[in-house]
């Protein structure tokens, strides 16, 4: 059983990833202009637009299907009256997230398919004989496990909304992931974290073309920044892996979404990877004002009982429904329980276990035991979760550099002294006059007009150790303060008139990740900041900067030159390899951070914007 915000949900997706398929608009009746048949549960179109415009088709498990799209066996009439009756009279809502453009929307389910061949074969290989051919199980409930085709349908709104490319042939379609929403309660349509969701940039920009504009889009695990810097602090106040922590929010937040998902599609390591606006991450709640609801006996993001109150609350950090404070506490809490300096995964095992302590899988407790033979009690189950979880996110946490105790005041976190990155604290001393061979901000190596690349995980590795001979001593600081900030997280409104990581408060006052306690710079701050840090000041955004300065063709762009995009910025570095590449140093999004990256956009201005001269 799923546990959601406002209800449990008994039945599992037939899938939790794969590519989609086009559904047409229905009418109020529920009908498709095409043909005039209705859909399965036609009677929830009249609901509205919304419903008409934003709902869900997948091959639901309550009867098997063949490969032809037609049904096998008897139907779960129990099961088909529970999709039919919905939840307070609406359908059941599932939410579906698009990693590559970080879009999610939240669709109805109001219809049943599609064919299970569409998206694999051609028009004349659909039938019940081409069934092994396509690796499909005839007859099946869901989608088999590795099933590499087309797993679900939406129409044209949903798509948009996703920017999501179909799976049908010959188009390289995006992978999407599907979970029963949080909120079941929710209206179909955009979900309300799309407005961070923006591809690049300071201001909305299009989204880049899935075929050749997004080589970089980010794959894997990604943890939200402001989520990422209290876990890391967090954990390091007692010695306990971020990761742990940040797979024990996740666990309490939505049950055993990924353990379930991970065994329904046949174990695969897929399960368990996030973007940094997957709806998992309650980013909906933490945006408010990182407060949790008040809750009952078990409360806040890591739903602490009363122990809390006995055991890990301190003065510093006292509120068990505010997330940096329950961190704390969780941390202390797995710390305690064995799960700290450098712990097994048999270590993360068994303190997950205590953590949750729960045993029965009986009808009362509502869980669905996904493995009879391996689990006995459910926090068995729990402690499995959490370890995979573990796995997967580990990488996120050490791809940059940890936090250390920082020396002034700029970086810290906002009301706390909690440290926020290393290359944040390097950018607030003022970068000195250079001469000779010395480290210039942040320690990275400077030599008269020449800065050489550093080590750092958020470049490309091909260009470590490289120089980069800037235009004249003075830029030659700016850019060296610049690859000081590499790792800091993108921050919208981050830097204010060429000053250093901030918060982006004055700037964006709360918009997007704004005012949240992630100290980082956004596109334009960051390009203000180097340009001040050369001496020259500049205007504090995008489209200002891309407006003004001195136009220079691109046969003439020296590094410290800005280039521009719609609604982005970034810093020209040059062909660093001599391979006809161009790199830049950018500020790409919320939830990545400042990075040097091949250029790979093709929408950017056709001259360079010079404020160095």
């Amino acid at each position: 059983m799923v546990a959601t915000d406002n209800v449990s949900i008994p039945y599992t997706l037939p899938a939790a990833s794969g590519t989609t398929g086009l559904e047409e608009t229905v009418n109020a009746q529920g009908q498709v202009p095409s043909s005039g048949a209705a859909v399965t549960w036609a009677h929830f179109a009249a609901l509205g637009s919304d419903y008409q415009n934003y709902y869900l088709t997948m091959r639901w498990n309550y009867v098997s299907w063949n490969f032809d799209g037609t049904t096998s066996g008897g139907i779960d009439q129990a099961q088909y009256n529970w999709f039919s009756k919905g939840h307070d009279g609406k359908p059941w809502i599932v939410t579906v997230t698009n990693p590559r453009t970080h879009q999610a929307v939240n669709l109805a389910v109001i219809e049943a398919g599609p064919a299970p061949w569409v998206g694999v074969a051609d028009s004349h290989h659909h039938s019940n004989a081409d069934a092994a051919r396509y690796g499909w199980t005839n007859p099946t409930k869901g989608t088999p496990a590795g099933w590499k085709g087309v797993v679900a349908g939406m129409p044209q709104a949903a798509i948009t909304t996703l920017g999501a490319v179909t799976g049908y042939p010959g188009n390289k379609g995006d992978v999407l992931y599907y979970a029963w929403a949080a909120d079941q309660n929710a209206v179909p349509g955009p979900t309300g974290d799309t407005a961070a969701q923006q591809p690049t940039g300071d201001t909305p920009a299009q989204a880049c073309n899935p075929v050749t504009d997004c080589s970089t889009a980010p794959t894997g695990n990604e943890v939200p920044p402001a989520i990422r810097t209290q876990l890391i602090v967090a954990g390091q106040a007692h010695n306990v892996p971020p990761a742990a922590l940040a797979a024990l929010y996740l666990t309490e937040q939505n049950g055993f979404t990924f353990e379930y998902r991970w065994y329904d599609t046949g174990k695969t390591n897929g399960a368990f990877q996030l973007s940094a606006t997957d709806p998992a991450w309650k980013l909906s709640i933490y945006r408010t004002s990182g407060e949790w609801p008040a809750g009952g006996t078990f409360r806040g993001p890591f739903q602490f009982g009363p122990i809390w109150e006995s055991t890990y609350q301190t003065p510093a950090h006292p509120d068990v429904l505010k997330f940096a404070d329950a961190a704390y506490g969780a941390a202390a809490y797995m710390a305690a329980l064995g799960a700290k300096n450098n712990p097994t995964p048999d270590q993360i095992r068994f303190a997950s276990e205590s953590y949750n302590g729960q045993t029965s899988f009986s009808i009362g407790d509502g869980i669905r035991n996904p493995d009879p033979a391996q689990f006995t009690t459910v926090r068995q189950l729990y402690a499995d979760q959490v370890v995979h979880l573990v796995a997967a996110l580990a990488p996120s946490f050490t791809a940059v550099a940890s936090p250390t105790t920082p020396s002034s005041p700029a970086a810290t976190t906002a009301n706390s002294t909690e440290p926020v990155s290393t290359a944040a604290q390097a950018s607030n001393s003022a970068a000195a006059p250079v001469s000779g061979c010395q480290a210039g901000s942040g320690g990275v190596t400077v030599n008269g007009v020449q800065i050489t690349i550093p080590t750092n995980a958020n470049l490309d590795p091909t260009v470590v150790g490289k120089m980069i001979t800037a235009p004249s001593a003075a830029m030659a600081r700016g850019l060296a303060a610049g690859f000081a900030e590499l790792g800091v997280p993108y921050v919208y409104g981050g830097g204010t008139n060429g000053g250093p990581p901030d918060e982006g408060c004055a700037r964006a006052g709360g918009a997007e990740n704004s005012c949240q306690g992630t100290i980082g710079l956004d596109c334009s701050g960051l390009t203000g900041y180097i340009l001040a840090q050369a001496g020259f000041h500049i205007p504090d955004n995008s489209d200002s900067q891309r407006a003004a300065g001195t136009n220079v063709p691109w046969s003439q762009g020296q590094p410290g030159d800005i280039i521009g995009f719609p609604g982005h910025v970034a810093i020209y570095l040059g062909d660093i390899l001599h391979s006809g590449t161009i790199y830049i140093l950018e500020a790409p999004d919320v939830g990545k951070n400042i990075r040097i990256v091949a250029m790979f956009r093709h929408d950017q201005d056709n001259i360079l914007h010079r404020y160095w001269t």
